[in-house]
Protein backbone atom coordinates (compact mmCIF):
# COMPACT_ATOMS: atom_id res chain seq x y z
CA UNK A 1 0.00 0.00 0.00
CA UNK A 2 3.17 2.24 0.74
CA UNK A 3 4.94 2.13 -2.03
CA UNK A 4 1.40 1.65 -4.50
CA UNK A 5 0.76 5.21 -3.52
CA UNK A 6 3.97 6.64 -4.11
CA UNK A 7 4.20 5.01 -7.65
CA UNK A 8 0.82 6.26 -8.28
CA UNK A 9 1.48 9.60 -7.45
CA UNK A 10 5.00 9.70 -9.51
CA UNK A 11 3.34 8.18 -12.36
CA UNK A 12 -0.36 10.76 -11.80
CA UNK A 13 0.85 14.31 -10.29
CA UNK A 14 -2.97 15.07 -9.63
CA UNK A 15 -3.21 12.57 -7.00
CA UNK A 16 0.23 13.47 -4.62
CA UNK A 17 0.78 15.16 -1.58
CA UNK A 18 2.32 15.07 1.83
CA UNK A 19 1.80 13.58 4.73
CA UNK A 20 0.95 9.93 6.57
CA UNK A 21 0.44 6.86 4.05
CA UNK A 22 -3.24 7.14 5.21
CA UNK A 23 -3.36 10.82 4.63
CA UNK A 24 -1.50 10.45 1.08
CA UNK A 25 -4.61 7.34 0.27
CA UNK A 26 -7.76 9.70 1.34
CA UNK A 27 -6.15 12.72 -0.38
CA UNK A 28 -5.79 10.71 -3.67
CA UNK A 29 -9.07 9.71 -3.34
CA UNK A 30 -10.58 13.18 -2.87
CA UNK A 31 -8.22 14.67 -5.69
CA UNK A 32 -9.86 12.11 -8.06
CA UNK A 33 -13.61 13.89 -7.02
CA UNK A 34 -14.45 10.24 -4.72
CA UNK A 35 -14.91 9.64 -1.15
CA UNK A 36 -11.75 8.99 0.56
CA UNK A 37 -13.70 5.89 2.25
CA UNK A 38 -10.51 4.66 3.67
CA UNK A 39 -10.80 4.33 7.36
CA UNK A 40 -11.90 0.31 7.41
CA UNK A 41 -8.08 -0.05 5.75
CA UNK A 42 -6.73 2.96 7.87
CA UNK A 43 -7.48 1.07 11.04
CA UNK A 44 -6.61 -1.93 10.26
CA UNK A 45 -2.75 -0.69 9.13
CA UNK A 46 -2.50 1.23 12.14
CA UNK A 47 -3.56 -0.91 14.33
CA UNK A 48 -2.22 -4.60 12.76
CA UNK A 49 0.23 -3.77 9.99
CA UNK A 50 1.87 -1.12 12.61
CA UNK A 51 2.33 -3.91 15.27
CA UNK A 52 3.36 -6.50 13.02
CA UNK A 53 6.01 -4.55 11.06
CA UNK A 54 7.21 -2.49 14.30
CA UNK A 55 6.67 -4.52 17.36
CA UNK A 56 8.72 -2.63 19.45
CA UNK A 57 5.95 -1.99 22.56
CA UNK A 58 4.16 -4.00 25.02
CA UNK A 59 1.22 -2.74 23.23
CA UNK A 60 2.05 -3.80 19.90
CA UNK A 61 2.85 -7.76 21.18
CA UNK A 62 -0.53 -8.10 22.67
CA UNK A 63 -2.10 -5.97 19.50
CA UNK A 64 -0.24 -9.48 17.57
CA UNK A 65 -1.25 -12.00 20.39
CA UNK A 66 -4.85 -11.43 19.59
CA UNK A 67 -5.39 -11.29 15.96
CA UNK A 68 -7.80 -13.62 14.37
CA UNK A 69 -8.09 -14.82 11.03
CA UNK A 70 -10.99 -12.78 10.17
CA UNK A 71 -9.37 -9.46 11.16
CA UNK A 72 -6.81 -10.01 9.10
CA UNK A 73 -8.16 -11.16 6.10
CA UNK A 74 -10.88 -8.53 6.25
CA UNK A 75 -8.09 -5.50 6.58
CA UNK A 76 -6.32 -6.92 4.00
CA UNK A 77 -9.15 -7.09 1.57
CA UNK A 78 -10.51 -3.65 2.62
CA UNK A 79 -6.84 -2.66 1.08
CA UNK A 80 -7.16 -4.43 -2.16
CA UNK A 81 -10.59 -2.70 -2.60
CA UNK A 82 -9.04 0.58 -1.91
CA UNK A 83 -6.48 -0.38 -4.78
CA UNK A 84 -9.25 -1.22 -7.12
CA UNK A 85 -11.30 1.68 -6.35
CA UNK A 86 -7.98 4.13 -6.58
CA UNK A 87 -6.97 2.27 -9.73
CA UNK A 88 -10.27 2.45 -11.46
CA UNK A 89 -10.11 6.50 -10.79
CA UNK A 90 -6.78 7.33 -12.55
CA UNK A 91 -6.60 4.83 -15.46
CA UNK A 92 -4.45 1.99 -14.03
CA UNK A 93 -5.03 -1.47 -14.86
CA UNK A 94 -6.49 -3.73 -12.51
CA UNK A 95 -7.90 -7.10 -13.15
CA UNK A 96 -11.21 -6.68 -11.15
CA UNK A 97 -11.03 -10.77 -10.20
CA UNK A 98 -7.59 -10.11 -8.43
CA UNK A 99 -8.99 -10.63 -4.98
CA UNK A 100 -10.11 -14.15 -5.92
CA UNK A 101 -6.92 -15.07 -7.78
CA UNK A 102 -5.12 -14.05 -5.22
CA UNK A 103 -7.05 -15.90 -2.33
CA UNK A 104 -6.92 -18.80 -4.56
CA UNK A 105 -3.36 -18.69 -5.33
CA UNK A 106 -2.45 -18.59 -1.52
CA UNK A 107 -5.88 -21.26 -0.21
CA UNK A 108 -7.69 -19.15 1.56
CA UNK A 109 -11.29 -18.17 1.35
CA UNK A 110 -12.29 -15.26 -0.48
CA UNK A 111 -14.93 -14.31 1.98
CA UNK A 112 -15.41 -15.08 5.64
CA UNK A 113 -18.27 -16.29 7.61
CA UNK A 114 -17.76 -15.89 11.64
CA UNK A 115 -19.49 -19.50 11.67
CA UNK A 116 -16.58 -20.70 10.19
CA UNK A 117 -13.98 -19.31 11.73
CA UNK A 118 -15.28 -18.49 15.00
CA UNK A 119 -12.82 -16.55 17.56
CA UNK A 120 -11.61 -19.36 19.66
CA UNK A 121 -11.74 -17.15 23.23
CA UNK A 122 -15.17 -16.64 22.27
CA UNK A 123 -15.91 -20.18 22.03
CA UNK A 124 -13.91 -21.44 24.69
CA UNK A 125 -15.96 -18.67 27.07
CA UNK A 126 -19.16 -20.53 25.43
CA UNK A 127 -18.08 -23.85 26.40
CA UNK A 128 -16.87 -23.30 29.70
CA UNK A 129 -20.32 -21.59 30.13
CA UNK A 130 -22.05 -24.64 28.56
CA UNK A 131 -20.44 -26.93 30.75
CA UNK A 132 -21.22 -25.36 34.53
CA UNK A 133 -24.84 -24.43 33.45
CA UNK A 134 -24.88 -28.40 32.96
CA UNK A 135 -22.98 -28.89 36.52
CA UNK A 136 -24.80 -26.44 38.61
CA UNK A 137 -28.50 -28.07 36.89
CA UNK A 138 -27.46 -32.04 37.39
CA UNK A 139 -25.19 -31.24 40.50
CA UNK A 140 -27.00 -28.43 42.79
Amino acid sequence: MESLINYWASEHPEIASAGSIVQKWEQAFVAKGQSANFGDYATFYREVRNAVIHPDTAQKIATIDQLRFIRVHEGIKHGWEAIRRLADAIGEPHDRDSWRIMCEAHKVPTDCPGQLYPDLRVLRGQLFKRHIDYLNAHHP
